[in-house]
Formats: C-alpha cells, structure tokens, sequence
C-alpha cells in the first residue's frame, strides 16, 4: 500500500524477519491497520527532515511468548517530553496530523491482548514497537 511513497521521496524499506515465520493470535486486518500506520508515520518523519537518504526497517521476531515488530526510521525523531503523549486521542505534533492514528493503533494492539511503545534509542529518528501473544502448541512449545 505503500510503496508508491516509499518510491516517490526515495525511501528505502528492509523487512527483517529474525525467525521462522511468526505465529500469533490476532486479527489480520487489524495487524495490517497497526503496520500501516507505523510505517506511514515513519515515512512522515522522513519527509520531514527533507534529506535524502531516508530508511526504514521493518524487524519481526519472537519472544517470550509474543510474535514482537519493531518499526525504525531515521526521520526527525520526537521531541523530548511528548513521547508521553503520542498514544493520546487527537494528539498530534503534525501541522496537518488527526492525532488518532497512533490512539487507534495502540486501541488495536490492546483489543489484540498486545502492548505498543516508543523507543528513542538512536541518535536521529524513532522506533514504534509491538507485540502480541504468540500461537503455542499444545506441547507448551512456541509454534512458528
């Protein structure tokens, strides 16, 4: 859905799957809306350094029991102090920006018995992370 932005400002996107496929117990279409807006907010945080060079790295993998993805990019990063706000309904730090996309994210993640955060733990843009619960076989054992 969204390779004509990545392409059209020259964004490159590297998907990294740390395991074997990933099983988890949650709605497609949500988890598909959750990414979807992650990356396209990333993809803003590019824009706006108005810079060339910008990237994206998609990271799944499993852990303790929940299917985990980690969403970074080099954009403009978050301004200390309101990274307690991002998940708050109709807050926003874009100029043309609803603030509800990262409240409806976090309202997905949660209906799907997940946790989402933010980490700020690179020099130059951000990183949105979530993880859900993780199918596991009757064994006991992580299936993936």
């Amino acid at each position: 859905m969204l390779r004509g932005r990545l392409d059209q400002h020259g964004i490159t996107h590297r998907f990294v799957e740390m395991h074997d496929p990933v099983m988890a117990f949650a709605d497609p279409v949500q988890i598909q809306q959750i990414t979807g807006n992650l990356l396209s907010n990333a993809i803003d945080a590019i824009i706006a350094t108005k810079q060339a060079g910008g990237h994206i790295e998609t990271r799944i993998w499993l852990e303790e029991g929940h299917a985990c993805c980690r969403i970074e990019d080099n954009g403009v990063g978050i301004p200390p102090g309101l990274a307690a706000h991002l998940f708050e309904a109709f807050w926003t730090s874009k100029e043309e920006g609803t603030g509800i996309g990262l409240a409806i994210s976090r309202n997905l993640v949660e209906a799907n018995k997940g946790q989402i955060w933010v980490m700020q733990d690179q020099k130059k843009g951000t990183a949105f992370c979530f993880r859900i619960p993780a199918s596991v076989s009757r064994s006991g054992k992580e299936e993936g």
